[in-house]
């Protein structure tokens, strides 16, 4: 059987991202900074495992164009991670 997943990425400062489980190193799509903390979301049943919930604290909004430029998450925890029954934080 193979594994089917992906990866939830947080850098230092709170920029969120999911990329491929076999993707490259995590660099952060925004500030380029690498990221500090990682999830492993398995969806090899299509069910999700691990999967943890980013809790969004800012969005930064265009005054001209009211489109959202940078969002900013909180960095989950270790227990936060443990609590969804994965064990891959790093």
């Amino acid at each position: 059987m193979s594994y089917e997943g992906y990866e939830q990425y947080w850098c230092k400062n709170g920029h969120y991202w999911a990329a491929d489980c076999y993707s490259p190193e995590p660099i952060c799509h925004i500030c380029k900074e690498k990221a500090v903390f990682e999830n492993s979301v398995d969806e090899t049943n299509c069910e999700g495992v691990g999967y943890i919930k980013p809790e969004l604290l800012d969005s930064c909004i265009c005054p001209t164009c009211k489109r959202i430029i940078e969002r900013k998450y909180k960095i989950p925890t270790k227990k936060e991670t443990h609590d969804t029954g994965d064990q891959s934080s790093k």
